[in-house]
């Protein structure tokens, strides 16, 4: 469970102000599982970053993890209207962070898409352990085979799982139902 754990705070960590929210706003496992697809190459290429070293040159995710993440690029273009429109509104307003979401939200697609890339990247670099290095790597040979709406799918349903006995919290977001 560690690594989806790890991958949602990758997603979290790109919600501007979802931290402090303070309304009713949640993501539905839909809206949730479009955010997955959207962060899956990201996740991917910091993963194989942070696992650098870590895992034997033959490791999946130092000989297929690029491929991977190149295969998952096309279905994080076709989530990204969704996902844009979750990142927004879950990092709305009422945050009091709206000046910083209305900034994001101006901003053309490909500057806010190269944004929310760097982030997930770069949380999952500085929050992956190296010592789960192995089940990451072994998580992603077991997923490759999957189409990504699949996986997002998959991440979303667990999420939603997990969080039904916290009355949808996951860290500072709610999970409600679609």
């Amino acid at each position: 469970m560690r690594p989806v754990a790890l991958f949602t705070a990758a997603l979290l960590a790109t919600q501007p102000g979802i931290a402090s929210a303070q309304d009713n706003r949640c993501l539905t496992t839909g809206e949730f599982a479009a955010v997955t697809q959207f962060a899956l190459p990201s996740a991917i290429q910091g993963a194989a970053v942070r696992c650098d070293g870590a895992l034997p040159p033959r490791s999946f995710l130092q000989s297929e993890g690029p491929a991977m993440a190149a295969r998952y690029a096309e279905a994080s273009r076709d989530s990204w209207p969704r996902a844009k429109a979750a990142f927004l509104r879950a990092g709305g307003a009422s945050s009091g962070k709206g000046a910083d979401v209305a900034l994001l939200g101006a901003l053309p697609d490909s500057s806010l898409q190269k944004v929310l890339d760097g982030i997930i990247q770069g949380v999952v670099v500085a929050k992956l352990p190296l010592e789960h290095c192995v089940t990451v790597d072994r998580l992603f040979a077991n997923l490759a085979p999957l189409p990504a709406a699949n996986i997002a799918g998959v991440v979303a349903i667990v999420v939603g799982l997990v969080t039904e006995k916290k009355g949808g919290k996951l860290g500072p977001i709610t999970i409600c139902e679609n």
